[in-house]
């Protein structure tokens, strides 16, 4: 009957007050209560309006006020009372906070297979939502008041906020005695002083809200870890950045622990594409040693978006006698040229390089420098030397040359700086001898000088021949990112398509699960497998920054402002916004993380990771030739993850203490390959070898050895091909098969556990 009546009396309204009437509620929230009967369910909404007037009615109506800001209040209400709410004096707007059900639960949840996780799939033996288990998020904050970090009785799930950017309002955290800290009892308590800034458009909420937003808010935007506690720490972006990381991440890991006392998931969607890529300088180390210091702690990353650079800005290649060169050029913000380049100690010596330089109008080479090379020719002084050079060109002074070369525990690095005489000159970076180098250089991502990219070469400049451009291979993020350690990140498209705040069908070109063309690629510097594992991360929608601080220290209503100017990023309910890239694609991961925590506490670093390689997905978009450095070793797989079982041993079937149970190789393998001497207590050797269609086994075991005695071929990778079994009193085998051309592994496994190894090479 009260249905019957709220439904005659919207029609009635609907009669007098015509269409402007019905602009006080957006087009879905209007079609929900149209639908008979009227659902008397709880919703968010955003109400226009004299905030006293609508805190007062929304209590009358038996609802829930949560804060204002300038005339704009957040609500809940039940859903038949919004025409109510609607006639009241004062209320010129209001908005509900949901949409038709295109949330991340479905699609983010779906596509990292977590939903089996959330509901506890068998072989699982209950569901697994994060409990007990903190997430650390490293980026420009979070917005605490959003309902998607609040328990359902509105208190905060965020256990810590540290502003390492701040000067007052809260505490300072000691030992690190910089920034301000705020607690939950503060946060509980109103009195918090801590707003997110707006200047990355809530990107530190979009982050926590996919790896562990809990969806009150509007539509169960769900994340990855929804029941997981929350520590914030907004990063200061300056000069000291990586300490500051470094920090934070003790931070997390020291509250977890001493605290809390639960296992803890540090999330960092930043990082620096400055530095050796190779994961060996200090910060990096000290993070390292961290996750080393015990268990039940995880660190994951964003692998970077400059997969897809404007400008090319890797430059690596292995020197040769004929020098090649490569041109940078003048950064008009550092008022010189600038860059940065590495080699290994073990080629350091024949590596040689010179700078040269040439004018571009027309193309005329000015002169080099004598070839330097950072062993000979250079003093060091703990473990630093300077060296500077000038460039004369018929008489005139083209420019100065400043070399400061590094030397490390197994590599150098080098920077040039260059005075230029003429800044529209470009400057050669010349090579020549032996030795591969790396070079990462952009002004727009490092800071430093931009490359000359091939597109850009004059056809008609004869030495253009020895020209090698810039590349877009290894541009994954510096330090951190390139850890054994670390769980490094790519992102895959999410989602094509959503329906945005005014319900607009929002779509996008690339296919859901197709790499992201801006996702960062591998390997580091030093050749190893970066990225780790790919995750959704492109078209994501995720929680939004309601109130955030600007530079002036004004508070904003930034939600309010991406709705009027850009509603199209903003999806239905008007409290989660698209985003994506690689720190997008961090969080789903880290919340996998905390999953896998939550049913292993005590699972350490190595754990976690083997559990999510093992188990990652390829499919016709990743290929089946993994890993790679685009993709690492396929798409993340929650349920995979917690459900694979990890048996660390050898998994070599050619070593000598092969464990045919074990799942993940732990370098323990022992071998002992060759034809063994007589005198051995086991000998194996075989004839022809090279053979084409057939060879004979020789073999002597011993008396006792015979029983249960095989041999095992195998390919290079340790795949086994074929097993041969040996009778009792057996000393030889002729052995015919069909295996193609190429080098197998033979290994005669005795009875009670010895064995040897020969190698056979297959000719056609």
């Amino acid at each position: 009957m009260r249905s019957k009546i709220k439904f005659l009396l919207l029609l009635l309204l609907t009669a007098q007050y015509g269409f402007s009437q019905q602009a006080k509620l957006n087009p879905s929230l209007w079609r929900e209560i149209m639908k008979q009967p009227v659902s008397s369910r709880v919703v968010s909404l955003l109400v226009q309006g004299d905030p006293g007037i609508v805190e007062q009615k929304i209590k009358l109506l038996g609802g829930t006020f949560k804060f204002s800001l300038n005339n704009i209040s957040s609500v809940s209400l039940p859903l038949d009372e919004v025409i109510t709410l609607a006639q009241t004096q004062g209320i010129s707007r209001v908005e509900g906070l949901y949409g038709n059900g295109r949330t991340m639960d479905e699609v983010t949840n779906v596509n990292a297979n977590v939903n089996p996780v959330h509901d506890g799939i068998a072989p699982l033996t209950q569901g697994y939502d994060g409990s007990g288990v903190v997430m650390g998020f490293l980026d420009d904050g979070i917005d605490y008041h959003h309902p998607d970090f609040q328990n359902a009785d509105g208190t905060t799930r965020i256990k810590y906020i540290w502003d390492q950017n701040a000067n007052s309002g809260g505490d300072t955290p000691q030992p690190y005695n910089y920034g301000q800290e705020w607690n939950a009892s503060v946060i509980n308590s109103g009195t918090c002083s801590y707003y997110e800034t707006n200047s990355e458009f809530g990107h530190g909420s979009n982050v926590a809200g996919i790896g562990a937003g809990n969806g009150l808010a509007v539509n169960n935007y769900e994340g990855v870890a929804p029941k997981s506690d929350i520590i914030a720490v907004a990063i200061a972006f300056d000069e000291n950045f990586l300490f500051n990381v470094v920090d934070a991440t003790e931070y997390c890991f020291h509250l977890s622990d001493s605290l809390f006392g639960e296992p803890c998931v540090v999330n960092a969607s930043l990082g620096t594409y400055y530095g050796s890529h190779d994961g060996y300088d200090l910060p990096a180390q000290m993070i390292d040693a961290l996750l080393e210091q015990q268990s039940g702690r995880s660190f994951i990353c964003a692998g970077g978006n400059a997969g897809n650079a404007v400008v090319p800005f890797h430059l690596g290649y292995s020197a040769t006698s004929d020098s090649s060169f490569t041109w940078l050029k003048y950064n008009p913000s550092l008022h010189e040229v600038f860059y940065e380049w590495w080699v290994d100690k073990d080629v350091a010596p024949g590596f040689n390089f010179a700078i040269g330089a040439d004018s571009i109008n027309p193309y005329i080479f000015l002169g080099r420098t004598k070839y330097y090379n950072l062993v000979n020719d250079f003093n060091y002084i703990n473990d630093t030397a300077v060296k500077k050079d000038t460039l004369f060109s018929n008489g005139k002074r083209i420019g100065i040359i400043t070399f400061t070369a590094y030397r490390y525990d197994s590599t150098y690095a080098c920077d040039v700086a260059i005075k230029p005489g003429f800044t529209t000159d470009y400057w050669r970076f010349i090579t020549g001898g032996t030795g591969r180098f790396d070079l990462w250089s952009h002004s727009g991502l490092i800071g430093t000088s931009d490359m000359v990219t091939a597109v850009s070469l004059p056809d008609t400049f004869q030495d253009i021949v020895r020209y090698i451009p810039a590349d877009s291979s290894q541009t994954i993020v510096s330090s951190f990112s390139c850890s054994d350690k670390v769980i490094t990140v790519a992102n895959y498209t999410n989602r094509d398509n959503y329906i945005d705040y005014y319900e607009h069908l929002e779509t996008f070109i690339n296919p859901p699960g197709a790499l992201a063309r801006g996702s960062s690629v591998g390997p580091t510097r030093d050749g190893r497998m970066k990225p780790d594992i790919t995750a959704p991360g492109d078209v994501t929608l995720a929680s939004g920054l309601i109130l955030g601080m600007d530079n002036y220290g004004y508070l904003v209503y930034e939600m309010a402002l991406f709705i009027y100017y850009q509603s199209f990023k903003v999806a239905q309910g008007g409290m989660h916004l698209r985003n994506g890239g690689t720190s997008m694609a961090s969080p789903v991961v880290a919340g996998v993380a905390a999953l896998y925590l939550q049913k292993n506490p005590t699972a350490d670093w190595k754990e976690i990771k083997d559990a999510i390689r093992l188990s990652a997905i390829q499919d016709n978009y990743t290929g089946y030739n993994l890993p790679d450095s685009a993709w690492g070793y396929g798409k993340i797989n929650a349920f995979g993850a917690l459900t694979t079982t990890i048996i660390y041993g050898c998994t070599n079937p050619m070593s000598l203490n092969f464990n045919p149970q074990a799942t993940v190789d732990d370098g323990s393998c022992e071998f002992n390959i060759g034809i063994d001497d007589p005198s051995q207590a086991i000998s194996f050797s075989c004839f022809p070898n090279p053979a084409s269609s057939f060879t004979t086994f020789f073999f002597n075991l011993n008396e006792e050895g015979n029983a249960d005695a095989k041999i095992l071929i195998t390919d290079v990778q340790g795949k086994i091909l074929d097993e041969l079994k040996i009778s009792s009193q057996q000393h030889y085998l002729t052995y015919r098969s069909q295996l193609p051309a190429g080098l197998y592994f033979c290994r005669l496994q005795s009875g009670n556990g010895s064995s040897r190894i020969i190698k056979l090479l297959v000719q056609e």
